[in-house]
């Protein structure tokens, strides 16, 4: 009982830091906004940090899913003492990863600038591929922390790495609010600093744990499994490094502070979604053979009536809430029209995001996995086809773009839907799920036009108003689909 106690205390104050640093980091992303708006400064950021993912931080990240499951297991084989040895070569290991990586990035940084911004001009290509380098001091620093992390975590101090976040938050939230300036090159040193005083602090708290600064001997030998498993996991990330370079060489063919405004709209939106995905909980309830086709109908049911309001009240109230979230400081009329123009599109991407989160998690239950990779060919296919007819054929500019991602994410669904069906014993009633969802889309879309009504009737001006008056035609629209809603979904 005691340590059932002791894990659920663990388990609350984790999740209460993990909330604290999603807070930090939005408000650090409201200050960035303030600060720079949607300018060319700040889209040539958004494509360096695109560029820095490709080539660095999906490597360096590698480390928590490579390191922790070697280092538990020397920990339980050969004791604490042999533990500390093998974890302290894993962050030299690190060490030696991050040189690597960064010479990398120093001879092919430039390269993919180019490759990525077919439509910038020659002027705009060369201040991306001299802005890159002002990530070299994050990038050394980077893969360390996650190191550092992986082993802490392996000693089950869930709560010391977690805390290290909030440091890094906290520190890089402060270099930018106290050294505010027009430069750009602000944001990759705070994150630098940031993460330079997380491994300070996680340096102390393994060095008084481990009572050791060093290694006596270090041989690549003994970490051939460690190295080995992440090559593997990096097999797939050439496609995905391909689908970045296409997605940016489209973006950078939309006008100045396009890409910028896709990067906040996408970042809010992304926020909405992780609270709605709610990963961990799908998993035990499919996992189960009995009725299982039953409990993934009434589960995605669910998440379309969940997550349709949500997409209309914020497709309706696109530039209300841009001006409300990021509006002020160099944040000016402009941004908030171009930011909420894509917001309002993105929004739709919200229902997409929820309801593929079990649909992937079956391909992991009904042991399929090996069909991501054919499911990640046809996303960028598809994704590149529509670019091409709204970006390039059809001129939609910002909008098109937006366009283009949201109909690929939704169409994608479907197509993962039918991957799973066709691959497995999994039957997906599309008639049926049609019938059930019909009703809260309809009942919504009315909705719009009495808002519409009601907004214009009254001049409802300000944005909790009009959030007070969509939270009662939503509770309407429940309270009227209550039987089909108890019916649907059941038990």
């Amino acid at each position: 009982m005691i340590a059932k106690k002791s894990f659920l205390r663990s388990l609350f104050t984790v999740s209460g830091i993990s909330i604290i640093v999603l807070i930090v980091g939005f408000i650090r992303q409201i200050i960035i906004a303030r600060q720079f708006g949607t300018s060319l400064e700040m889209d040539i950021y958004y494509v360096a940090y695109a560029i820095t993912t490709i080539l660095v931080i999906t490597p360096g990240a590698l480390f928590e899913h490579v390191a922790v499951p070697k280092l538990k297991q020397h920990m339980e084989e050969h004791g604490m003492e042999k533990f500390y040895d093998y974890a302290v070569g894993i962050i030299i290991l690190s060490v030696i990863t991050s040189v690597v990586l960064v010479g990398l990035y120093a001879l092919l940084s430039p390269l993919l600038a180019k490759l990525m911004t077919s439509g910038f001009s020659e002027k705009e290509t060369e201040a991306l591929s001299a802005f890159v380098y002002w990530f070299v001091p994050w990038l050394l620093v980077y893969p360390i922390f996650n190191a550092l992390t992986s082993v802490l975590k392996s000693m089950e101090k869930f709560l010391v790495s977690s805390f290290a976040e909030v440091i890094y938050m906290f520190s890089s939230l402060a270099v930018i609010y106290f050294y505010a300036s027009t430069r750009v090159e602000i944001i990759p040193i705070s994150q630098f600093v940031g993460h330079l005083l997380a491994i300070i602090f996680l340096l102390v708290i393994f060095v008084k744990s481990s009572k050791r600064l060093w290694l006596r001997s270090f041989s690549f030998a003994d970490y051939r499994q460690v190295i080995k498993n992440a090559l593997l996991l990096l097999t797939s990330h050439p496609i995905k490094t391909a689908s970045s370079v296409i997605e940016r060489n489209f973006q950078s063919n939309l006008p100045v502070g396009g890409i910028s405004a896709l990067g906040y709209a996408s970042q809010l939106t992304n926020s909405i979604s992780a609270v709605l995905n709610f990963k961990q909980i799908y998993v035990v309830p499919l996992s189960k053979a009995e009725g299982r086709e039953e409990k993934f109908h009434r589960l995605l049911v669910g998440l379309f009536y969940l997550t349709v309001p949500i997409a209309i009240v914020n497709y309706v109230l696109a530039t209300d809430i841009i001006a409300f979230v990021y509006g002020g400081g160099n944040f000016n009329a402009d941004s908030v029209h171009q930011t909420s123009l894509a917001y309002a599109v993105l929004s739709f991407s919200i229902i997409s995001s929820a309801v593929n989160v079990p649909v992937m998690r079956m391909f992991q239950i009904v042991d399929i996995v090996h069909k991501t990779i054919l499911i990640t060919v046809l996303s960028i296919v598809s994704m590149t086809i529509q670019l091409y007819v709204c970006v390039a054929y059809l001129d939609l500019g910002l909008y098109g773009y937006a366009l283009a991602v949201t109909s690929n994410s939704l169409l994608m669904v479907f197509v993962n839907m039918g991957i799973l069906t066709a691959s497995s014993s999994i039957k997906i009633h599309y008639v049926k799920l049609a019938l059930d969802v019909m009703p809260i889309i309809v009942l919504m879309a009315l909705s719009h036009y009495l808002y519409a009504y009601i907004e214009s009737s009254l001049g409802i001006t300000l944005i909790f108003i009009k959030l007070l008056v969509w939270a009662l035609l939503v509770i309407a629209c429940y309270l009227m689909l209550f039987p089909i809603i108890k019916k649907v979904l059941g038990k």
